[in-house]
């Protein structure tokens, strides 16, 4: 099954506070780029694990380059341990991740999560199986507040989440209590996934912020799941603006993202760890961010010429969906959800 687009509401919802926060984004992306250069240059890819060799280039001072075999858009530096208790630990890096994911929002749980969880489902369905049939048991990796959970449990599924950081569990909303999230060491999950009884695994932009990707894949394969349901960004227009727009919050590269998935790279890696891509649901927020670049720079340039902004959004906020839609169709977009299935000939080894 293949879907393509998603209404930028909710997209474009969000962005206005990065507009308002630019300032402070762009001053915390660039702490953490500087960080992430202090790390040990990368050698192999990220994806498929070749040697590196590819075309390369910059952004913000931080060097990124192609594989030459899968096309994964690699950064120069290893995404160490270290560098992720800088990004994810006990700091400040912590509570600026963390507050996104520590209000309920009824209007963001219907746009948002309730639609991954509805496409689920329908690719479970587009399988072959009764609705009575179906896999219903998802463990959640990286759940952070449970919100994903919330919304699995609203479609019908007994999901259950596990998440390292402590703060997203104990001081979400009272709305979420109800969602089934455990907190868990890093260093317990690993054994967390290749012990799971459940049908489907779920990692929902969990996987481009794993500093050892092989030995998650590794316990994944251990584990009992049939399913792996992914949502992964990509090396997407999104990326090159960046570049064109230095003084403006770089959403897909930087902080936890330090690597993108290609249509090439993604499939291969699932190949090669035996999963099989089921459904596809192609779409992203690339024109949501050029829409966003061009007002923040415009005010930058004439900050005393509001009129701008009203210029900006009546010349291109209409067409952002449509222009939005060449870029789904043709699966160069910003991010892309992933029902994959465990190949026939992949089987489970579980550690005794």
């Amino acid at each position: 099954m293949d879907r393509y687009g998603k209404s930028p509401g909710a997209a474009l919802d969000k962005s206005e506070g990065f507009v308002a926060s630019n300032s402070d984004l762009v001053e915390f992306a660039t702490e953490i780029n500087i960080a992430y250069r202090d790390q040990p240059p990368r050698i192999s890819c990220k994806a498929c694990t070749a040697e590196r060799h590819g075309r390369s280039f910059y952004l913000a001072d931080t060097e990124y380059w192609l594989c030459s075999v899968c096309s994964h858009l690699n950064g120069g530096h290893e995404d160490t341990p270290a560098f992720a208790e800088k990004l994810y630990g006990r700091n400040l890096s912590s509570a600026m991740y963390a507050q996104n994911y520590l209000t309920f929002d009824e209007l963001r749980i219907n746009e948002v999560y309730r639609p991954k969880a509805k496409f689920l489902y329908d690719a479970l369905v587009d399988e072959g199986r009764r609705p009575s049939e179906l896999p219903t048991k998802v463990l959640d990796v990286g759940a952070s507040s449970g919100l994903f959970v919330h919304a699995l449990g609203l479609e019908g599924f007994f999901a259950t989440g596990i998440e390292t950081n402590v703060r997203m569990v104990i001081d979400r909303p009272d709305e979420l209590s109800n969602a089934d999230v455990r907190v868990v060491r890093p260093d317990q999950v690993l054994d967390e996934i290749a012990q799971s009884d459940t049908q489907v695994l779920s990692f929902i932009h969990v996987l481009e912020h794993i500093s050892d990707l092989e030995a998650t894949m590794d316990a994944v394969r251990r584990s009992n799941a049939q399913y792996l349901f992914l949502a992964v960004p990509l090396y997407s227009l999104s990326t090159l603006l960046q570049r064109l727009f230095p003084s403006v919050y770089p959403r897909q590269l930087s902080l936890g993202h330090t690597h993108l998935f290609t249509e090439k790279s993604v499939n291969l890696f699932l190949s090669r760890h035996g999963f099989e891509p089921r459904s596809y649901w192609w779409f992203g927020a690339d024109f949501v961010d050029f829409f966003r670049s061009g007002l923040v720079k415009g005010l930058q340039d004439e900050p005393g010429y509001d009129d701008f902004g009203v210029e900006w959004r009546s010349l291109v906020g209409p067409h952002i969906e449509d222009w939005q839609q060449i870029l789904d169709a043709n699966r160069v977009c910003s991010e892309v959800h992933i029902l994959a299935r465990r190949s026939r000939g992949s089987r489970r080894t579980r550690s005794v």
